[in-house]
């Protein structure tokens, strides 16, 4: 009888895991950043999960971050605020004392870390990742000159801005950028959605499309539309169209809707499992009615709108990939 020949079995792929999301403690940092003014930013331990750690080193050495000891920490004992008391000539003997119960207490080396951001180290942190050349400059009270950069044998002038969400800022923001630049304009946005611009040489993109996070590091990466020099006039008939379009109405109110829970209920989902429970537990988001009657919107747009939202907020890494869900 012939001896069976043993198959080799081939080695199996590991499946590649994919990028990691922004830390939510940057994301919210940033938030805080935006409506701040000048107020610098503190995270405390509470602040920082065990997942978002790794992040500190790099973003203190990158000047980002800053390491400062607090002056008041939680209560053991009640919901009130104990004031930290320093004795030694270095202040390394710590105690608290709550002024609500009166109690006294021996806070922990990590309870008394916390964490500062403020505006111009944010716009010293993007511009060194940004790559640009030239000098930091204030052009208002909500927006930075980070240097000059070149694509595409263009040169274009790159902006860090604040408060965009709000019309009134947006505008006086918009206006003294427009007055600084001798061609065209990139401004970086912290609001997710920012006001629109009428300067048809600014293009505004917000941050978080730009960030990648890899390792506990960032690197950044700038879309492709940002250099695309799109015709305004084309954009500005674009959007008078999706104005009286239903259907595209539809689109933008479940847009809004998913901005409002991206970080909350639908937190560590890919694109399609968000779009697969908006389809089971909230058809009333994707319903809409045209001259024909009652319509739901296309499993296409219903993945684009969702996809869109994920990039405003830096969750690129969880968009599937995929036009269809079962």
């Amino acid at each position: 009888m012939k001896n069976k020949t043993t198959a080799t079995a081939k080695p199996t792929a590991q499946p590649r895991k994919p990028p990691k999301r922004w830390p939510r403690f940057l994301i919210d940092m940033l938030r805080q950043l935006d409506v701040a003014g000048d107020d610098p930013v503190f995270l405390a331990k509470a602040d920082i999960g065990l997942d978002a750690k790794p992040y500190l080193p790099g973003l203190m050495k990158h000047g980002l971050l800053s390491e400062e000891h607090t002056n008041s920490v939680a209560c053991i004992s009640c919901d009130a605020t104990a004031i930290v008391r320093r004795k030694g000539a270095k202040g390394k003997m710590t105690s608290a004392l709550c002024p609500c119960c009166g109690i006294t207490f021996q806070p922990s080396d990590e309870e008394l870390r916390r964490w500062r951001a403020d505006w111009n180290s944010l716009g010293l942190w993007v511009q060194n990742m940004a790559g640009t050349d030239g000098e930091r400059e204030a052009i208002s009270s909500t927006a930075l000159f980070l240097g000059h950069l070149t694509k595409r044998q263009e040169r274009f002038e790159v902006y860090l801005a604040r408060s965009l969400s709000d019309q009134e800022k947006a505008k006086q923001a918009y206006a003294s950028i427009s007055q600084s630049m001798n061609g065209s304009g990139i401004v970086l946005s912290l609001a997710r959605n920012p006001s629109k611009t009428t300067n048809p040489k600014m293009t505004v993109v917000n941050l978080a499309e730009c960030m990648v996070s890899t390792r506990a590091d960032f690197t950044f990466v700038w879309p492709d539309y940002v250099f695309a020099g799109k015709n305004q006039a084309k954009q500005s008939a674009g959007l008078t169209r999706a104005q009286n379009d239903p259907r595209q109405k539809q689109k933008e109110s479940l847009k809004a809707f998913v901005r409002s829970k991206i970080t909350t209920f639908f937190a560590d989902k890919y694109h399609h499992q968000i779009a697969d429970e908006i389809t089971k537990q909230h058809t009333s988001q994707i319903t809409y009615t045209d001259r024909l009657g009652e319509k739901q919107l296309s499993k296409r747009l219903i993945l684009d709108a969702i996809a869109e939202v994920m990039r405003e907020n830096g969750f690129e890494d969880w968009i599937s990939g995929r036009k269809f869900w079962p």
